[in-house]
């Protein structure tokens, strides 16, 4: 897709499958520096899920080290949405983005980034006590807090209010798009880790504890692809809203 495909045809309209194909496009077209970027930036986490492995005890759940390990995945998507987002507008502009571009230009706010993630944790993990419900309302609402947050420059707390009303009247896409990515991340992560897993494992001969770096490998990677849709989400939202085309949202990065 050039850049002519996305801005040229008029003011695009959010919708499910749009959504998924760029985000797939983009994807595959830089599938070796996101999938760096990815791998980097979730180096604490693989420590954290290969800690976790490690400590497990089989018919005793650690609660413990479960929050800790959650709380590591939340915090690394979300800075792997911020480094991604550069990438990703590169590519919806028809341009390509280097490993280190998207890294130092993705992660120019990875303060308010941490800051905003922590927040986002705690808001929609409280949530979710509450019968579930509430959490995945408020996840789909704040859908796009980091890209608001990166691209915009805004507060922490107007990311979420931006994210909202960017999202209104298109909740139950949004809620679709993030339904049918988590529903690929699992499949990609069942198969390429039990593949992969087997591999190791006879390889190695070593205990299933001791694998646990390489699910978190796989788990970030797949994890690429929701960062994606997130990015592309936000423009199209924008791009339906606001009438506004990728050049004006991307020029922040120039």
């Amino acid at each position: 897709m050039t850049q002519m495909d996305v801005a040229d045809t008029g003011a695009p309209q959010f919708s499910i499958g749009r959504v998924l194909s760029t985000g797939f496009s983009v994807l595959m077209r830089n599938i070796v520096p996101f999938f760096a970027v990815a791998i980097i930036v979730g180096i604490p986490y693989i420590l954290v899920a290969s800690w976790s492995a490690a400590e497990a005890v089989p018919g005793q759940p650690n609660y413990g080290a479960q929050a800790i390990t959650m709380l590591v995945s939340l915090l690394t998507m979300s800075l792997t949405t911020s480094a991604l987002s550069y990438g990703t507008f590169q590519s919806l502009r028809g341009q390509r983005a280097g490993f280190g571009d998207i890294l130092s230009r993705g992660l120019s706010s990875v303060g308010k980034v941490i800051v905003a993630a922590l927040a986002y944790s705690f808001a929609v993990g409280f949530a979710s006590l509450l019968l579930i419900v509430p959490g995945v309302i408020l996840a789909v609402m704040w859908w796009v807090f980091i890209p608001s947050l990166v691209v915009e420059n805004c507060g922490i707390g107007e990311s979420f209010t931006r994210s909202a009303a960017l999202t209104k009247g298109r909740r139950w896409q949004v809620f679709a798009v993030m339904l049918i990515a988590l529903l690929i991340q699992v499949a990609f992560g069942m198969a390429i880790g039990f593949v992969v897993g087997v591999i190791a494992y006879m390889a190695t001969g070593g205990e299933p504890g001791e694998l646990g770096w390489l699910m978190a490998v796989v788990e970030l990677l797949a994890g690429s692809f929701a960062a994606v849709l997130a990015t592309v989400g936000y423009y199209y939202l924008r791009a339906e809203k606001e009438g506004i085309v990728i050049d004006d949202i991307a020029r922040v990065f120039d």
